[in-house]
């Protein structure tokens, strides 16, 4: 074979290879773009945005859980700290009655008014049984009590 025919033949196969590689390229180039997710995948993040919701929203119950509870009383009673010392020992004597256990001599257990030191008020009234402080206008207030049927200490202004 001549040289001129197996170059030829060099540059058909070379022809041939070359339009195979585009045919191949243009094959590649006309893939279609990925198809949206399915609607199913759509439930996930759904689920996950309101769940966000929700703790979003209960953010501030849950902040307010942890802030201290203020003392129970039955309104709103400006208080100093000789009151205040004189509502927790009447605290005290209301545990001691709704168990039952109230002593019949409070001084001698040590239950006296914080600042005066004298003995708490007991006398039954209707009954039930009354602790009174001894002296409330200390407190500038008229009563200071607690019953057997009332065991949260009340201040009567």
């Amino acid at each position: 074979m001549p040289a001129d025919d197996v170059e030829r033949e060099d540059i058909q196969r070379a022809d041939d290879l070359a339009a195979q590689c585009i045919r191949e390229t243009a094959k590649v180039a006309n893939v279609q773009p990925h198809p949206p997710p399915p609607k199913g995948r759509r439930a996930p993040w759904i689920a996950m945005l309101a769940g966000v919701a929700v703790i979003a929203v209960q953010v501030p119950t849950l902040r307010a859980s942890f802030k201290a509870t203020p003392s129970i009383r039955l309104g709103p009673a400006p208080t100093d700290e000789g009151t205040e010392a004189c509502i927790d020992r009447l605290w005290e004597i209301s545990g001691l009655i709704q168990e039952g256990e109230l002593p019949g001599d409070l001084p001698a257990v040590g239950l006296t008014d914080p600042l005066t030191h004298a003995p708490y008020v007991v006398r039954p009234v209707d009954g039930e049984l009354v602790v009174e402080c001894p002296n409330p206008a200390l407190h500038a207030l008229a009563e200071l009590r607690v019953t057997e049927s009332q065991p949260v200490p009340e201040a009567v202004p």
